[in-house]
């Protein structure tokens, strides 16, 4: 069921998707130059890896990631438009729209917590991410 929502969710918004992504595409290699995407190695249902892709916000580098953090890196997270390429995953069934982010390092660690999370395709949209948005916007 949850499946069957993801898929037409996606399919339903992607001529819209595609179009913005496209246009972030663009504006991304014109303003930041190649590569314009980021992938990262990702802990997804049952703890199998896979590659999640994501717009470049960073350029590369040693310093911190805030020194790091290009101007329209920072408009792309703070409209979560570096997220539209994790469509991609949603289709290939690698992650879901909603539910458990989970990053490798924590994925390894095996508490019992991370363990029943990992029963659930990892999603792009979490309870923390949109608690930080919130708890960012107040302060």
């Amino acid at each position: 069921m949850k499946r069957a929502f993801d898929l037409l969710a996606v399919l339903a918004f992607s001529p819209l998707a595609v179009a913005a992504a496209a246009a972030v595409a663009l504006v991304s290699l014109a303003v930041q130059g190649r590569p314009v995407l980021f992938s990262q190695e990702r802990a997804g249902r049952n703890g199998r890896p896979f590659r999640m892709f994501k717009f470049r916000t960073m350029r590369p580098g040693k310093e911190s990631d805030g020194e790091r953090l290009t101007k329209f890196g920072r408009f792309l997270r703070s409209t979560s438009l570096d997220e539209l390429p994790e469509l991609w995953n949603v289709l290939k069934g690698e992650m879901s729209l909603v539910g458990p982010l989970i990053r490798m390092a924590v994925a390894s660690s095996g508490t019992a917590s991370i363990v029943s999370r990992l029963r659930l395709a990892v999603s792009m949209l979490s309870w923390e991410m949109a608690s930080v948005r919130v708890a960012l916007k107040v302060l």
